[in-house]
């Protein structure tokens, strides 16, 4: 039999594991500067030990303030045509945001489709095969768990289907307003397969109000999801915060993304977590990708199940007035 979430031992120890990727072996963080410097200047800085020097820091007369995640100054324009970009979305951690967008040829290779009790009703809802596993294993404890019940809701979005979401918004709210609360095509998460909108059953998006929300705050992470627009990102995604968008990066780099949250003290998106990483080794961010052994038999198991279990679907979703 199944259990949803792995024993405190084994989890004890990928934590110990994922907590050794920032090591004297990961990239060293910019140096601090001097201890007084020129009002004004400003230098790069790691925004946590072994990332990399994503942040930047103003000096303010006596001594160098904090490390603030850097951006570019101002997001592309909100344009109405669906223009793409020239990334490909195999890798998980792929940084699709507003400035970087996917080809609009792309398309996962690995799709397949999302088994009826953990889906809103749609037949044609359909994941990346590596992380279906994990998105139910996460489903089945958060029903144990937790209530009410929660469904994985517009899990992969094809360039045109963006494309036509996001025109419908700006034709109810103009282009500026549309794209603080969805994304312009290629800019959307969705696209990459491994991101779904969580709701409830005849209830909708979750708004982080309920004791699943509060389930998936606190244990999305062991199961491998990050929220990626949580609240206090607003600034730095562009986006209006989302608490029932989740995205799949596996459970390495959940547990490392939940512990750099931890040394912060604050909410981090997916936007600014792959950035941190992003000047890792190949061979190190591979590594972060690929699951545990048993991680990767269990998500197996969890699909054959699911798919013999024959339930009947969720609910329909009629919100969707805020998806990236």
């Amino acid at each position: 039999m199944l259990v949803p979430m792995p024993p405190a031992a084994r989890f004890v120890g990928f934590l110990l594991a994922v907590l050794g990727l920032l090591g004297s072996s990961a990239p060293s963080p910019t140096a601090p500067g001097p201890a007084t410097c020129t009002a004004g200047s400003t230098q790069a800085c790691a925004l946590v030990p072994g990332g990399c020097a994503t942040g930047f820091q103003v000096c303010s007369g006596p001594g160098w303030g904090a490390c603030t995640f850097d951006r570019p100054p101002a997001p592309p324009a909100c344009v109405t045509r669906c223009t793409d970009g020239s990334l490909e979305g195999d890798n998980l951690f792929t940084a699709v945001d507003r400035y970087a967008a996917l080809r609009a040829d792309w398309t996962p290779t690995d799709l397949v489709p999302v088994p009826a009790a953990y889906r809103t009703g749609d037949a044609t809802q359909r994941f990346r095969s590596e992380a279906l596993g994990h998105l139910i294993l996460m489903l089945k404890a958060q029903r144990q768990a937790s209530a009410p019940p929660l469904f994985c809701g517009s899990p992969y979005r094809s360039f045109e289907e963006q494309c036509q979401l996001f025109g419908a918004y700006v034709r109810a709210d103009g282009c500026t307003k549309a794209n603080t609360y969805s994304a312009m095509a290629g800019h959307s998460e969705h696209q990459l397969g491994t991101a779904c909108d969580l709701v409830y059953s005849g209830t909708n998006l979750i708004r982080g109000h309920t004791a699943a929300d509060a389930w998936i705050h606190g244990h999305a992470y062991e199961h491998g999801f990050l929220v990626s627009y949580p609240e206090g990102s607003e600034a730095l995604t562009g986006y209006e915060a989302e608490p029932w968008h989740v995205r799949y990066l596996g459970i390495k780099a959940a547990l490392l993304h939940h512990q750099m949250e931890q040394d912060l003290g604050r909410t981090m998106s997916t936007h600014e977590f792959v950035a941190t990483i992003a000047c890792w080794p190949p061979s190190r961010l591979d590594d972060l990708a690929t699951p545990a052994t048993a991680d990767r038999e269990a998500a197996a198991q969890a699909v054959r199940e699911a798919a013999l279990s024959g339930r009947k679907g969720g609910p329909s979703v009629t919100d969707r007035s805020a998806h990236p």
